[in-house]
C-alpha cells in the first residue's frame, strides 16, 4: 500500500495579507472570519498580532540565520588550506584534494566533511561526464559512504567502458580491478536495467497506486484520504 506524504511545503505570506488581516481582527472581526477571508491559519494571526506595533514594518520577517558560527565548523585556517589548494590547482579532483590537505596541512576532518564544505562555498559542482569524472566520483562514493560496493552497474556508454575490440583497459576498470569491484555491464539496447529507467516506472507506479481506492481509507484512494485530513484539520483550526 502507498504512504500518505505527510509533507507539506510552506509559502510565507505577504506583508500586506499580515498588515490588513492583523488590522482586522484588532477592529473586532472574529478569528474566524478573518482566517476565511485571508486564508490563513489562527496560529500566524496570533503571532502577528504579538508582533504588531501599527506599523507594516513590525511584521517583516526576521532573519533567522545564527550569528554565531557552528562550533564544529570548518576554521577559517582550514578555509584558507581549501581555497589556496584549489587556486593552485583549479582542476583538482575532490579525492586528491582530500588527500593532500591530510598529507601536507594535517587536516583531520572526514571527507563527507569536506565534501559539505565544498558544495557550501561553491567549488564543487562537476557536471562533466567523462571517464576520469567517473572514477572520480566512485572515489568520492566510497570516501563518503564508508564502504566499498562489492558490484558497480553501469550503461554501455564511452565513460563507463569500450566496447570496441582494444588492449586497452578502460580508467574505470582499472580503478574496479584495484578495488577487487565487479563491473557488470547492463545489456546493450535494454534501457530497462538502467537506473533512469526505473526512476520513471517507479513514478508512474506511486502515481497509480496513489490513486487506488482502498477498503481501509473507505474506498478512498490515498490523494483523496489526505485531502479529506488537511481538510478536516483547516476545519478544526477556523473552529477554535
Amino acid at each position: 500500500m502507498a504512504s500518505i506524504s505527510q509533507k507539506t511545503r510552506y509559502y510565507p505570506h505577504e506583508l500586506n495579507t499580515k498588515f490588513y488581516a492583523t488590522k482586522l481582527y484588532r477592529n473586532g472581526y472574529s478569528i474566524a472570519f478573518v482566517c476565511r477571508r485571508y486564508k490563513i491559519s489562527k496560529s500566524s494571526l496570533m503571532h502577528w498580532n504579538r508582533k504588531f506595533d501599527g506599523t507594516k514594518e513590525s511584521l517583516v520577517d526576521k532573519s533567522h540565520k545564527s550569528l554565531s558560527s557552528h562550533p564544529n565548523a570548518h576554521t577559517e585556517k582550514e578555509i584558507k588550506w581549501i581555497k589556496d589548494l584549489i587556486k593552485r590547482n583549479p582542476h583538482i579532483s575532490m579525492s586528491e584534494l582530500y588527500g593532500k590537505l591530510r598529507t601536507e596541512k594535517g587536516y583531520s576532518r572526514t571527507a563527507p566533511s569536506l565534501f559539505r564544505v565544498l558544495r557550501k562555498m561553491g567549488f564543487y559542482i562537476n557536471k562533466e561526464q567523462s571517464a576520469y569524472s567517473i572514477v572520480d566520483f566512485v572515489k568520492i562514493a566510497t570516501l563518503y559512504f564508508g564502504y566499498q560496493s562489492k558490484i558497480i552497474q553501469t550503461d554501455n556508454e564511452q565513460e563507463f567502458t569500450y566496447l570496441k575490440n582494444t588492449s586497452k583497459i578502460h580508467p574505470l576498470d582499472i580503478l574496479l580491478n584495484n578495488l577487487d569491484i565487479k563491473h557488470q555491464l547492463i545489456r546493450p539496447r535494454t534501457p530497462r536495467h538502467n537506473g533512469e529507467d526505473l526512476k520513471i516506472q517507479m513514478k508512474r507506479y506511486l502515481n497509480r497506486s496513489n490513486n487506488i481506492p482502498l477498503q481501509v481509507f473507505g474506498w478512498l484512494s490515498p490523494i483523496q484520504k489526505r485531502y479529506k485530513i488537511n481538510e478536516a484539520k483547516e476545519n478544526l483550526q477556523l473552529q477554535n
